[in-house]
Protein backbone atom coordinates (compact mmCIF):
# COMPACT_ATOMS: atom_id res chain seq x y z
CA UNK A 1 0.00 0.00 0.00
CA UNK A 2 1.61 3.26 -1.11
CA UNK A 3 1.26 6.60 0.64
CA UNK A 4 -0.87 9.21 -1.07
CA UNK A 5 1.20 11.92 -2.78
CA UNK A 6 1.33 15.26 -1.01
CA UNK A 7 -0.83 17.99 -2.54
CA UNK A 8 1.01 20.37 -4.85
CA UNK A 9 0.22 23.37 -2.65
CA UNK A 10 1.81 21.67 0.37
CA UNK A 11 4.97 20.87 -1.57
CA UNK A 12 5.15 24.48 -2.76
CA UNK A 13 4.62 25.78 0.79
CA UNK A 14 7.37 23.54 2.18
CA UNK A 15 9.75 24.63 -0.57
CA UNK A 16 8.97 28.29 0.13
CA UNK A 17 9.56 27.82 3.87
CA UNK A 18 12.87 26.05 3.24
CA UNK A 19 13.97 28.80 0.84
CA UNK A 20 12.99 31.46 3.41
CA UNK A 21 15.01 29.73 6.14
CA UNK A 22 18.06 29.47 3.87
CA UNK A 23 17.70 33.11 2.85
CA UNK A 24 17.44 34.23 6.48
CA UNK A 25 20.48 32.15 7.45
CA UNK A 26 22.47 33.63 4.58
CA UNK A 27 21.44 37.15 5.56
CA UNK A 28 22.54 36.58 9.16
CA UNK A 29 25.91 35.27 8.00
CA UNK A 30 26.25 38.30 5.74
CA UNK A 31 25.57 41.02 8.30
CA UNK A 32 26.83 39.56 11.60
CA UNK A 33 30.54 39.86 12.36
CA UNK A 34 32.92 38.70 15.08
CA UNK A 35 34.53 42.07 15.89
CA UNK A 36 33.40 45.71 16.09
CA UNK A 37 34.61 48.30 13.58
CA UNK A 38 34.27 51.15 16.12
CA UNK A 39 36.62 50.96 19.09
CA UNK A 40 35.43 51.68 22.60
CA UNK A 41 35.89 55.27 23.79
CA UNK A 42 35.35 57.31 26.92
CA UNK A 43 32.00 59.09 27.39
CA UNK A 44 31.79 62.51 25.68
CA UNK A 45 33.55 65.23 27.66
CA UNK A 46 32.20 68.64 28.56
CA UNK A 47 33.46 70.42 25.43
CA UNK A 48 32.06 67.68 23.19
CA UNK A 49 28.69 67.79 24.95
CA UNK A 50 28.47 71.58 24.55
CA UNK A 51 29.41 71.38 20.85
CA UNK A 52 26.87 68.64 20.25
CA UNK A 53 24.07 70.47 22.02
CA UNK A 54 24.77 73.65 20.07
CA UNK A 55 24.62 71.68 16.80
CA UNK A 56 21.36 69.99 17.82
CA UNK A 57 19.87 73.41 18.62
CA UNK A 58 20.86 74.72 15.18
CA UNK A 59 19.32 71.62 13.59
CA UNK A 60 16.09 72.11 15.54
CA UNK A 61 15.84 75.77 14.51
CA UNK A 62 16.39 74.97 10.83
CA UNK A 63 13.82 72.16 10.74
CA UNK A 64 11.07 73.96 12.61
CA UNK A 65 11.54 77.37 10.98
CA UNK A 66 11.94 78.30 7.34
CA UNK A 67 14.89 76.01 6.76
CA UNK A 68 18.50 77.00 6.24
CA UNK A 69 22.02 75.61 6.13
CA UNK A 70 23.39 73.54 8.99
CA UNK A 71 27.20 73.88 9.02
CA UNK A 72 29.31 71.40 11.00
CA UNK A 73 33.03 70.96 11.18
CA UNK A 74 34.41 67.48 11.80
CA UNK A 75 34.64 67.89 15.57
CA UNK A 76 30.98 68.98 15.75
CA UNK A 77 29.95 66.10 13.47
CA UNK A 78 31.73 63.64 15.76
CA UNK A 79 30.12 65.21 18.84
CA UNK A 80 26.62 65.00 17.36
CA UNK A 81 27.19 61.39 16.29
CA UNK A 82 28.50 60.27 19.68
CA UNK A 83 25.77 62.08 21.63
CA UNK A 84 22.98 60.74 19.41
CA UNK A 85 24.48 57.25 19.63
CA UNK A 86 24.56 57.40 23.42
CA UNK A 87 20.98 58.70 23.38
CA UNK A 88 19.75 55.54 21.65
CA UNK A 89 22.03 53.20 23.61
CA UNK A 90 24.80 52.81 21.00
CA UNK A 91 28.10 53.43 22.80
CA UNK A 92 30.29 52.80 19.75
CA UNK A 93 29.53 55.43 17.11
CA UNK A 94 31.93 57.42 14.94
CA UNK A 95 31.90 59.90 12.05
CA UNK A 96 34.39 61.43 9.65
CA UNK A 97 34.64 63.87 6.76
CA UNK A 98 36.90 62.17 4.25
CA UNK A 99 37.55 61.89 0.52
CA UNK A 100 34.66 64.11 -0.51
CA UNK A 101 32.03 62.37 1.58
CA UNK A 102 30.67 62.24 5.11
CA UNK A 103 30.83 58.85 6.79
CA UNK A 104 29.19 57.33 9.88
CA UNK A 105 29.74 53.98 11.63
CA UNK A 106 28.19 52.21 14.59
CA UNK A 107 28.92 48.86 16.23
CA UNK A 108 26.08 47.18 18.11
CA UNK A 109 26.87 44.23 20.42
CA UNK A 110 24.93 40.99 19.91
CA UNK A 111 24.75 37.82 22.00
CA UNK A 112 27.60 35.30 21.90
CA UNK A 113 30.24 37.97 21.37
CA UNK A 114 28.99 38.89 17.88
CA UNK A 115 28.57 42.37 16.42
CA UNK A 116 26.33 44.24 14.00
CA UNK A 117 28.47 46.85 12.23
CA UNK A 118 26.46 49.56 10.49
CA UNK A 119 27.78 52.21 8.14
CA UNK A 120 26.47 55.09 6.04
CA UNK A 121 28.08 57.63 3.76
CA UNK A 122 26.68 60.57 1.82
CA UNK A 123 28.23 62.32 -1.17
CA UNK A 124 27.79 66.01 -2.10
CA UNK A 125 24.61 66.96 -3.94
CA UNK A 126 24.03 70.31 -5.65
CA UNK A 127 20.32 69.96 -4.94
CA UNK A 128 18.03 67.44 -3.32
CA UNK A 129 18.72 64.46 -1.11
CA UNK A 130 22.35 63.29 -1.37
CA UNK A 131 23.43 59.93 -2.80
CA UNK A 132 23.80 57.35 -0.02
CA UNK A 133 25.77 54.18 0.58
CA UNK A 134 24.49 52.02 3.45
CA UNK A 135 26.04 48.89 4.91
CA UNK A 136 25.32 46.24 7.53
CA UNK A 137 28.27 43.90 7.80
CA UNK A 138 29.05 42.76 4.25
CA UNK A 139 25.63 43.77 2.95
CA UNK A 140 25.90 47.05 1.01
CA UNK A 141 23.14 49.19 -0.51
CA UNK A 142 23.86 52.11 -2.81
CA UNK A 143 22.16 54.09 -5.54
CA UNK A 144 18.44 53.43 -5.87
CA UNK A 145 18.41 50.71 -3.23
CA UNK A 146 19.90 53.06 -0.60
CA UNK A 147 17.43 55.79 -1.52
CA UNK A 148 14.60 53.25 -1.30
CA UNK A 149 15.79 52.36 2.23
CA UNK A 150 15.79 56.05 3.21
CA UNK A 151 12.33 56.51 1.74
CA UNK A 152 11.10 53.44 3.63
CA UNK A 153 12.45 54.94 6.88
CA UNK A 154 10.65 58.22 6.10
CA UNK A 155 7.38 56.39 5.51
CA UNK A 156 7.89 54.36 8.69
CA UNK A 157 8.19 57.57 10.70
CA UNK A 158 5.03 58.79 8.99
CA UNK A 159 3.16 55.73 10.26
CA UNK A 160 4.32 56.70 13.76
CA UNK A 161 2.85 60.17 13.42
CA UNK A 162 5.86 62.11 12.08
CA UNK A 163 4.74 63.64 8.78
CA UNK A 164 8.07 64.25 7.03
CA UNK A 165 8.17 65.98 3.64
CA UNK A 166 9.62 64.15 0.59
CA UNK A 167 13.35 63.45 0.83
CA UNK A 168 14.30 66.12 -1.71
CA UNK A 169 12.30 68.72 0.22
CA UNK A 170 13.62 67.66 3.62
CA UNK A 171 17.29 67.79 2.52
CA UNK A 172 17.87 70.21 -0.33
CA UNK A 173 21.60 69.75 -0.86
CA UNK A 174 24.90 68.82 0.74
CA UNK A 175 28.28 70.53 0.33
CA UNK A 176 31.67 69.41 1.63
CA UNK A 177 34.57 71.84 1.54
CA UNK A 178 37.53 72.81 3.73
CA UNK A 179 36.74 70.28 6.43
CA UNK A 180 33.12 71.39 6.89
CA UNK A 181 29.73 69.92 6.05
CA UNK A 182 26.96 72.22 4.84
CA UNK A 183 23.54 70.55 4.91
CA UNK A 184 20.76 72.58 3.30
CA UNK A 185 17.48 71.78 5.06
CA UNK A 186 13.90 72.53 4.23
CA UNK A 187 11.90 73.96 7.10
CA UNK A 188 8.35 73.77 8.32
CA UNK A 189 8.61 70.38 10.03
CA UNK A 190 5.62 69.81 12.27
CA UNK A 191 6.57 69.46 15.92
CA UNK A 192 5.53 66.12 17.38
CA UNK A 193 6.54 64.22 20.48
CA UNK A 194 8.67 61.77 18.50
CA UNK A 195 10.51 64.50 16.62
CA UNK A 196 11.20 66.34 19.86
CA UNK A 197 12.48 63.12 21.42
CA UNK A 198 14.85 62.49 18.51
CA UNK A 199 16.21 66.02 18.54
CA UNK A 200 16.60 65.95 22.32
CA UNK A 201 18.83 62.87 22.36
CA UNK A 202 21.90 64.97 23.12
Amino acid sequence: MTAAPRPAWRRALQAAVAAGVLLLAGLVLLIVETAPVVTASAPPGGAEVRAGRAAFNRLRMALFSGGGTLRLDESELVAVTRLAGRGVGIRRAAARLDAGQVQWWASVPLPAGLWLNLGASAAPAASGFPPLRLSAGDLVLSGRLARWAAETARLGLGWRGVALPPLDDLVQGLDLAAGTLDLRLGGGLRQTGLVQDVLALG
